[in-house]
């Protein structure tokens, strides 16, 4: 049986010690009252549900003072199981090439050919999903009235991850809502870029890449996050800290997307170097400063591309 608990007010300000820590990189016009609540759609027992609770308020301070953005006004969190997620991450996917598609200029057959094209290849995805499930910490998932924040007990369970390492990746998640908040078109940027850069017979390292900004961005503030909470930058569990399951370190090793989450926070680092939270949420607003993916390999060729917005330029 499905419950849903009373919504929820959190005070981003407040809390424990190590929201106290966060404060002090949170601006004023950030302190805010945030309502979230949560739906337990896996039917999760009582412990996991105050745990989340608890670890959502946490995160919320070290999202909105760390990326220096406004949260949303409320935040809806469903506790999933694996197999409502990939249901889920299919249908999300589906939305969001709809949307894509919907935002270019496409007569109406070559856009029905597309969406017909997104959900074959959503329907494909389910597999890929399905095998990722159980290293996937957080996700953002779009519904229809929405995107809400997909957490996972089963998926917890394998990464055996701590207060902390929970904390710093819902930090992460809540970034990608602050995201969305500025700029909702980032949802779709990914399948937007996709086909304009494919109608354009742009070469393979000339495509731009959005995921690596978004996930890049929402990976600096996880990293940041940890520094303040343990003083230790990292995304990754600590030596101290329970070991994972041989499959989540199996699923991590393979996962597709490693790559472009380590070089996007490389950017994202070096944005914030020559240009601070202004050229990040430039970076995050303006689909002209997307970089290419030779840029996501040498971010200094992105930062001397775009030294007008940096106010910076590098000496090649």
């Amino acid at each position: 049986m499905t419950t849903t608990p009373p919504r929820t007010t959190a005070s981003i300000a407040s809390a424990h010690r190590a929201q106290d820590d966060a404060s002090t990189c949170l601006p004023k016009a950030y302190r805010e009252t945030v309502m979230f609540t949560i739906h337990n759609d896996a039917n999760a027992c009582a412990d996991d549900q105050r745990r989340y609770h608890r670890l959502v308020e946490a995160a919320l301070p070290l999202a909105a003072g760390l990326s220096r953005l406004p949260l949303p006004e409320h935040i809806t969190v469903r506790i999933a199981t694996r197999d409502q997620f990939v249901t889920w991450q299919g249908e999300h996917n589906v939305l969001l090439a709809g949307k894509a598609i919907d935002s270019l200029d496409l007569g109406a057959v070559q856009s029905r050919m597309f969406k017909a094209t997104a959900k074959a290849a959503a329907f494909k995805g389910r597999a890929v999903a399905a095998r990722f499930a159980p290293m996937v910490q957080g996700a953002i998932i779009w519904r229809p009235d929405g995107p809400d924040l997909v957490v996972m007990p089963a998926s917890h369970a394998e990464s055996r991850g701590t207060d902390r390492f929970l904390t710093c990746v819902f930090a992460h998640e809540i970034t990608h809502l602050v995201q969305l908040e500025l700029n909702p078109a980032l949802a779709y940027a990914p399948a937007r870029c996709a086909l304009q850069d494919q109608k354009a017979r742009r070469a393979t390292d000339d495509r731009r890449t959005p995921a690596a900004v978004t996930e890049g961005h929402a990976a600096w503030v996880q990293s940041r996050a940890s520094e303040l909470l343990c003083g230790v930058a990292t995304r990754k569990h600590l030596p101290d800290e329970p070991a994972p399951t041989e499959l989540f370190t199996q699923l991590t090793s393979e996962f597709p997307m490693a790559r472009t989450y380590d070089r996007g926070e490389q950017l994202v680092a070096a944005a914030f170097t020559y240009g601070g939270h202004a050229l990040i949420e430039r970076l995050l607003k303006d689909e002209v400063l997307l970089p290419t993916n030779r840029e996501l390999q040498e971010p200094e060729i992105w930062l001397n591309r775009h030294q007008d917005a940096s106010g910076t330029a590098l000496v090649s």
